[in-house]
């Protein structure tokens, strides 16, 4: 999808202090009905992002990353729904949106392992190759995901270190 043009565009808001967001920016955003929304000030303005809720454990998430890497040598993440929320081993963009199969391994909360024939890319302009997903979250309510990259053949011991930042990170969010 091109993305939106980079103009103002005039909103009214109504009797109850709704604005209606324009069609193509929810969809360029990937915003749909029910969807939470984070409103900050910043400045002069309003800021309206997406809720993760990962994002609430930030700091958290950054040191189980470092002790992920320390442990297992592993290039490692920490995502969202949609972004990456924090990495270790290699500097990962948080801007760029996560690839729709990655996004649907953690919207079915479904792992993955690494496989030549069905090779998962991390981001949707196919780079980053993965070599684990761990969800993160529910049925009801997936959050994210630890995700391992693919640069050396990863051992079970390291899938389950993922797979164990993935459930205390679940507990953590769910327990909030």
């Amino acid at each position: 999808m091109k993305e939106p043009k980079n103009y103002g565009l005039i909103r009214r808001i109504d009797d109850f202090g709704r604005i209606i967001l324009p069609k193509e920016i929810r969809q360029f955003l990937n915003i749909h009905e029910n969807d939470p929304m984070e409103i900050s000030l910043m400045s002069r303005g309003i800021y309206l992002e997406k809720y993760q809720p990962l994002k609430t454990l930030e700091s958290q998430c950054e040191r189980y990353l470092s002790a992920l890497s320390k442990t297992c040598g592993a290039v490692c993440a920490i995502c969202g729904r949609e972004y990456v929320i924090g990495s270790k081993g290699i500097p990962l963009s948080t801007n760029l949106r996560l690839s729709e199969t990655v996004r649907e391994h953690i919207s079915n909360l479904d792992t993955y392992h690494y496989c030549e024939s069905s090779s998962v890319r991390l981001f949707s302009d196919g780079s980053y190759p993965v070599d684990t997903i761990q969800p993160i979250g529910t049925k009801e309510k997936p959050l994210g995901a630890v995700i391992l990259l693919h640069y050396h053949n990863t051992t079970p011991e390291e899938i389950s270190c993922a797979k164990l930042v993935a459930g205390i990170l679940t507990e953590l969010i769910l327990n909030q």
